[in-house]
């Protein structure tokens, strides 16, 4: 996705179109509770999780939807090529191998 985005910035960009990604974490939906329901430790494992969240929450539904509204909007008029990364802080506490 990302690659894509940054191939409409760069072939549109001139022509006023802005192309941007949102990257999303954990969310909570009624998918990602289904999730959680699969684990026989289900609050171990949301703590364990909840504890990779710097902000203390998982996300829910409206962060991601007022992120979007972020970029369509002319406040983000200057933002073109960018991901926004909307995961409350857990991606700086992941660790690649």
């Amino acid at each position: 996705m990302n690659a894509m985005m940054q191939g409409i910035c760069v072939d549109f960009g001139g022509a006023g179109i802005r192309a941007n990604t949102i990257s999303p974490g954990y969310i909570e939906t009624p998918l990602a509770e289904k999730y959680m329901q699969s684990f026989p430790n289900r609050e171990e494992k949301r703590k364990a999780m909840l504890a990779a969240h710097p902000v203390g929450r998982f996300g829910k539904p409206e962060d991601v939807a007022n992120a979007a509204v972020f970029l369509a909007s002319d406040e983000a008029g200057f933002v073109a090529g960018a991901n926004l990364v909307v995961d409350g802080g857990r991606s700086v506490l992941q660790v690649f191998d």
